[in-house]
């Protein structure tokens, strides 16, 4: 190429910016303004309400009230409420079948759908960091929701 045909080249580069910047730069703004009607559509789409401030605060002031109400009750009767609840917790049981192609997240997160771990991202970070992401086996396995990340892992890893 000669210096001429260089000089003509980024004479046109040099032009081409200059009138996309002005264009970029003068051209009216077209912004994403939300409206109202967006804010219902996703609010029903999410199953969510929208409250007013002053609702937002009498619900507060109605939830003090109650923890307030709470604490005048005998030490024994929450001592009740507490075996209750335990009795209620029961254990999960889990048939888990691992097929081909299936990562580790994906694993994780099937177990937390079924309520077998608290966390499918924590367990996943399990596998991982110990390097046992890569040792999961296809088949077909039993859990339960008192196993501990290190008891499934070993089970799914055999």
């Amino acid at each position: 190429m000669t210096n001429s045909m260089l000089r003509g080249i980024s004479v046109g580069m040099i032009i081409a910016t200059c009138l996309l910047s002005a264009v970029y730069f003068f051209s009216p703004k077209q912004g994403n303004k939300v409206t109202k009607e967006d804010v219902e559509l996703y609010l029903s789409n999410q199953n969510l309400v929208a409250i007013s401030h002053q609702e937002y605060e009498d619900l507060q002031t109605q939830h003090s009230n109650a923890n307030n109400n709470d604490t005048s009750k005998p030490k024994s009767d929450k001592k009740e409420e507490v075996v209750k609840d335990k009795e209620e917790e029961s254990i999960k049981k889990f048939t888990l079948t691992i097929v081909s192609g299936m990562n580790s997240l994906e694993i994780a997160n099937l177990l937390e759908k079924n309520q077998i771990i608290a966390s499918g991202k924590e367990f996943n970070i399990y596998l991982t960091e110990n390097e046992l992401n890569k040792l999961i086996q296809i088949g077909t396995y039993n859990l339960s929701s008192d196993m501990s990340f290190e008891t499934i892992a070993e089970v799914i890893t055999k």
